[in-house]
């Protein structure tokens, strides 16, 4: 096994990686604090859920392009309240998947590049993340009131955020003139967005 005192484990891109195995380390590790499931196509929910059950000091996890993120992020944030860095790229999530992350208490840096799924009320929901300092949502299309609206959420909310990631989004001239106004030591990155 890995061990109980096993802190890191990268498990990316990994052709043999199971729901089951992944499970099974959860059991087996409950001191992890870092894991990286980076391309885990095999990794379902109840070995996310796994983590939460067993793994409570998590602090940084990678879930970008895990099949199991749906349904599996509810309990991975009721049951790891350390967490600091979520990676949720590429995943399909539900808007309790992504209204679990805004209850996480340390959370700093949240991934949601081209992320499907979550409705416009899922990421207004964002702003109440009071502690994000780094935010991602590259690729994230609303219509344009709704954009608006979300930004404004995430600028009045999210008062320590230094870096806001809107590229290829549907940001508007008036979502990141809001931004830029209201948190003015936020950098705010929109390459390929219509301004």
């Amino acid at each position: 096994g890995c061990g109980v005192n096993l802190t890191h484990l990268d498990l990316s891109s990994s052709k043999q990686l199971t729901e089951v195995g992944v499970e099974a380390v959860a059991a087996a590790c409950p001191k992890l604090t870092n894991i990286n499931l980076l391309n885990g196509e095999g990794v379902g929910p109840s070995a996310i859920q796994a983590l939460g059950t067993h793994c409570p000091d998590l602090v940084v996890v990678n879930l970008q392009r895990v099949r199991g993120a749906t349904q599996g992020v509810q309990a991975l944030c009721r049951g790891c309240p350390k967490l600091q860095t979520l990676v949720l790229s590429v995943c399909t999530l539900l808007d309790d998947d992504l209204a679990a992350c805004t209850t996480l208490p340390a959370l700093q840096v949240l991934d949601l590049n081209s992320v499907r799924g979550p409705g416009f009320k899922a990421y207004r929901q964002l702003g109440s993340s009071k502690t994000l300092q780094r935010l991602e949502l590259n690729g994230l299309k609303l219509p344009p009131k709704q954009m608006l609206n979300v930004c404004t959420a995430i600028a009045q909310g999210c008062l320590e955020l230094v870096y806001l990631g809107l590229n290829n989004s549907s940001a508007s001239a008036a979502c990141t003139n809001f931004v830029t106004e209201a948190l003015p030591d936020c950098t705010l990155s929109t390459m390929h967005c219509i301004l």
